[in-house]
């Protein structure tokens, strides 16, 4: 393999294919933070530097002590690209830096930070191997990572065998997995690990006591195994970490979507309450660009114009169905989220209990439970269909990360608005007040691109080229096109092409 080249294009105009190149990939990257997370928030500013506030047990923060910050707090150390969290529990936190090192801080009983050792850190530190990755996943206890040139290693918590290096023993190093095989995603559950192929192909390894393995059996592995079926998949979800098992997601080459593991909440939305032990297609020809699975066993689809469809557990209502949840507690197939609305970006939270979306014309809109008032509507009063967030009129929002009980949310112009509980300073308001609507943020930092742990849609595409010809790059509010190829959808920061010299 020759050496892997890349090139950031952040506006409108053209691309030149360098002589010998003839297949490129297109990645699309978003703007702010989805953080998926508990109490804790991070930031990335204009200049690459990342701040932090909220929770800070275990120096979860990242700012070199274990208190907690109220207000946004720079982390020192170096300019970063993209932040990878936790899902869910955020005590070890992961940093892609501009340089291409990954860093790691917070919780570290299992090696999971990656350093060789098992001590906690409170400020960010280098992950051992100098490997250059593309995407790290987490589940707070077992971290996983696909390089730029298509390894899968793992590290940290392995009672399984989740880490897939044939053994149970925990690693405090990156360790690789599957040599012989290129992959290009890795999602981690919390007892299991599935990855996707450059070829297609999903692999799974660790805990398979629903079937969340997909190989077609309830049989535990601490070798990666392909998934049952003769399907090609191009997007790969799932492995929330839940309380129970977990459940995983693939958007096939066609389209269709398939779902296996977990099923008791209907989640999986293939019309019924059982487990599933090989990739099952949902049915209904759905054509989804984008699953989201949540730790309350909710499941959303998204499709190429925005609709947006729900299932699962509505036992706060978050399905958006304007369906009392005493009687509809759940929903085992896709069903539409009323309103008619056409979401550009959506968030169901780190805790999967509401859910927020944003329209064409910069509208929030928020739904599901509402105890902290996180749903901006100046109560605490829950509520089961989309309601514009209160006093947000006009302001032209581009993203909304949900933060626990908490959110935050930026607007064209680079303004921050919080939100919500605030109990650990999370708002970033400099206290730790709850609120019921939209604060604006006093000299708020203005957040800079950042590839979330869950991007806002697929936006990676393989494409051909001819060595010396000029192709065409639009950039627009709905989508960005490469030579008349859509690449992601919604507001875009910036393309990556990646190439092979």
């Amino acid at each position: 393999m020759g050496k892997i080249a890349q090139q950031i294009i952040t506006a409108s105009g053209s691309w030149t294919a360098p002589a010998g190149v003839a297949s490129i990939n297109v990645k699309a990257e978003y703007s702010f933070l989805e953080p998926e997370l508990v109490n804790s928030t991070f930031l990335l500013s204009q200049q690459n530097a990342l701040y932090a506030c909220g929770l800070n047990t275990t120096g979860r923060l990242g700012v070199g002590d274990n208190a907690n910050k109220s207000a946004l707090t720079p982390i020192a150390n170096t300019t970063y690209l993209k932040i990878c969290s936790s899902y869910n529990t955020a005590d070890t936190n992961y940093a892609i830096a501009s340089s291409g090192v990954s860093y790691a801080w917070g919780a570290n009983a299992n090696g999971q930070i990656g350093d060789g050792t098992v001590v906690p850190k409170s400020v960010p530190t280098i992950v051992s191997g100098g490997l250059l990755f593309d995407v790290i996943r987490s589940s707070g206890l077992t971290a996983a990572g696909v390089t730029k040139n298509g390894n899968w290693y793992s590290w940290g918590l392995n009672n399984l065998g989740q880490l897939g290096v044939l053994d149970i023993a925990p690693r405090s190093v990156p360790t690789l997995v599957q040599g012989a095989v290129s992959f290009q995603d890795v999602v981690v559950g919390r007892d299991a690990v599935c990855a996707l192929s450059a070829a297609g192909q999903v692999w799974c390894v660790g805990s398979n006591a629903v079937g969340q393995l997909g190989d077609g059996t309830t049989t535990t592995r601490s070798s990666p195994a392909v998934v049952a079926g003769a399907v090609t998949f191009k997007a790969l979800y799932g492995g929330y970490l839940n309380t129970t098992d977990e459940s995983f997601y693939a958007i096939a080459t066609n389209g269709d979507t398939y779902a296996w593991g977990d099923n008791d909440s209907g989640q999986l939305g293939v019309g019924d309450l059982l487990n599933k032990s090989s990739p099952t297609l949902i049915p209904g020809g759905y054509q989804f660009l984008k699953i989201w699975d949540t730790i309350e066993n909710s499941t959303y689809g998204i499709t190429s114009d925005g609709t947006l469809y729900a299932w699962g557990s509505n036992q706060y209502g978050q399905l958006g169905t304007n369906e009392d949840p005493a009687t509809i507690p759940r929903k085992s197939s896709p069903t539409l989220v009323v309103g008619g609305l056409k979401f550009v970006y959506f968030s169901p939270g780190s805790l999967g209990q509401n859910a927020y979306g944003i329209t064409a014309d910069g509208s929030l809109y928020a739904w599901g439970r509402n105890q902290g008032g996180q749903l901006g509507q100046n109560n605490i009063t829950s509520i089961s269909s989309p309601a514009l967030v209160l006093g947000t009129s006009g302001l032209g929002f581009r993203r909304v990360a949900v933060i626990g009980n908490s959110v935050l949310a930026y607007t064209t112009s680079g303004d921050i608005y919080g939100w919500g509980l605030n109990a650990n300073g999370e708002c970033g308001l400099g206290d730790t007040t709850a609120r019921s609507s939209p604060v604006l943020l006093a000299g708020a930092i203005f957040p800079q691109i950042v590839t979330p742990p869950e991007a806002p849609f697929p936006s990676s595409v393989d494409i051909t080229v001819i060595p010396g010809t000029t192709y065409s790059i639009v950039f627009s509010s709905q989508y960005s096109t490469f030579n008349g190829t859509q690449v992601g959808y919604g507001d875009i920061e910036r393309l990556i092409i990646t190439y092979e010299q």
